[in-house]
């Protein structure tokens, strides 16, 4: 694309597509292991395959919701050191969360709706606290 301009610059749009197993910040990666009630409560070893193919493998210790962090296992820049891959244990994947949030507002307004529907009084309560949800 041409500015409008004396000299010749050239705009390049770049769009980050979201990747099926992970999210970036910076150098990091961060993956949300999905695991079972049990893995969760009695610790798991977890395998996860990297950008380059390569299968991870991250020790999960039980009862714990904290982050694994593998170092060197990121994002490898032109120069200087990878950076991490932070493995966070879930019960849910965070899209499924989503989803649901999604579909539970969705429940609210209409149970509210019916609501203001049998009790007009209640119209303006509805009000102050749709902004909130």
């Amino acid at each position: 694309e041409k500015i409008n301009s004396d000299d010749d610059r050239v705009v390049f749009v770049i769009q980050v597509q979201p990747h099926e197993r992970f999210t970036r910040n910076k150098l990091n990666l961060h993956h949300a292991a999905v695991v079972t009630v049990g893995q969760l409560f009695s610790g798991c070893d977890y395998e996860v395959k990297g950008l380059d193919g390569e299968v991870i493998k991250a020790a999960l210790p039980p009862r714990s919701f904290g982050n694994v962090v593998k170092m060197g296992k990121g994002l490898k820049p032109p120069a200087g050191p990878r950076g991490d891959l932070v493995i966070r244990p879930c019960l849910v994947h965070p899209k499924q969360v989503e989803a649901i949030k999604g579909v539970a507002k969705m429940l609210l307004n209409l149970v509210m709706l019916f609501a203001c529907i049998n009790y007009p009084q209640l119209f303006f309560v509805f009000l102050l606290f749709r902004n909130m949800l």
